[in-house]
């Protein structure tokens, strides 16, 4: 028989029905197009990107003195530092901020200390500040966050 016998709608089918089976089917072939796309990379350890995190991480007081204090930390000029980071589509503010925002929500779960003191150790200027961006990070303030009990 012909192929295109398959896409006609049988004679006294009810046209709901033909229209459900066809999003069904759309669903499944959306479905398999997903599974045969190559999965995104998983982000490299050894990228610059990653080491940069992991010194901030370790060393938080490099959050506020800003990329050439972390170049020489790193032991590239700044400039260096910069266009290395832009061939790998980021930039050092958003990793300081990702990084904060990090540190910021363990440190508020964990410890005991002030958000005052808190924010001076993320190299904020001052807490008010640090507010606004946790606000931003969290939809609530530090102080908010700190008494929800967040997991």
């Amino acid at each position: 028989f012909e192929r295109a016998l398959l896409d006609r709608p049988l004679r006294g089918a009810l046209p709901s029905l033909h229209q459900a089976a066809g999003l069904r089917v759309a669903e499944q072939l959306a479905r398999q197009r997903e599974q045969q796309q190559p999965q995104a990379a998983t982000p490299d350890p050894h990228s610059l990107t990653a080491q940069i995190e992991s010194r901030l991480l370790r060393n938080p007081a490099l959050l506020g003195e800003g990329i050439d204090a972390l170049a020489l930390e790193l032991g590239l000029h700044p400039r260096t530092l910069q266009r290395r980071l832009r061939e790998e589509g980021q930039q050092h503010s958003g990793i300081v901020n990702q990084v904060r925002h990090q540190l910021a929500v363990d440190w508020l779960k964990h410890s005991t200390d002030s958000v005052e003191d808190i924010a001076e150790r993320l190299g904020f200027a001052d807490r008010r500040s640090f507010s606004q961006a946790f606000q931003r990070w969290q939809g609530v303030s530090p102080s908010e966050f700190r008494r929800q009990g967040n997991p």
